[in-house]
């Protein structure tokens, strides 16, 4: 828990920021476009994200006393585990956006190579059709894997405007 001040910010309003990645097998890594979703959601329910960067709050913050900070995450549980669900509702939107560029990016690493190397077969007898046929099943597998791709929350930080 820490504390921040901001002028657009109501004094006491409690906030949370969280980070979400997309959860994917390690082979599709180098495919996605991106991996990080930031959101920062006040218990007025209204969406901080472009107010708040990680480095304005990170200029004012100011860590709260450990006692404190268990006070305050007892008596607001119940809003936090709601915020975490507004939060991940927010992430899901711009999740979406980066599995569609992702599947255009290895449509388009992987489909250039299954073409230039179907290309190339026709002038080149070495080139086998194992190659081609390698490439077109890893295009389905990693396609496959993003469209499955699920958003896991790898971190947390609780709020307070002072």
């Amino acid at each position: 828990v820490v504390s921040f001040s901001h002028p657009s910010v109501a004094e006491g309003l409690l906030l949370i920021e969280c980070l979400f990645t997309l959860e994917v097998n390690k082979d599709v890594k180098p495919y996605l476009t991106s991996n990080l979703i930031r959101t920062v959601i006040g218990e007025d329910i209204r969406d901080y994200t472009n107010l708040l960067s990680h480095e304005k709050i990170n200029l004012t913050k100011e860590f709260v006393k450990q006692e404190v900070a268990k006070q305050i995450i007892k008596a607001k549980r119940k809003e936090l585990e709601s915020l975490i669900k507004i939060s991940q509702k927010q992430a899901d939107k711009p999740s979406q956006a980066f599995i569609e560029q992702s599947l255009e990016n290895v449509r388009q690493i992987l489909g250039t190579e299954i073409q230039r190397l179907r290309s190339l077969s026709k002038v080149n007898p070495n080139v086998r059709a194992e190659e081609i046929e390698y490439f077109s099943n890893k295009l389905s597998l990693v396609e496959s894997s993003i469209e499955s791709a699920a958003l896991r929350l790898d971190g947390l930080r609780v709020l307070v405007a002072v």
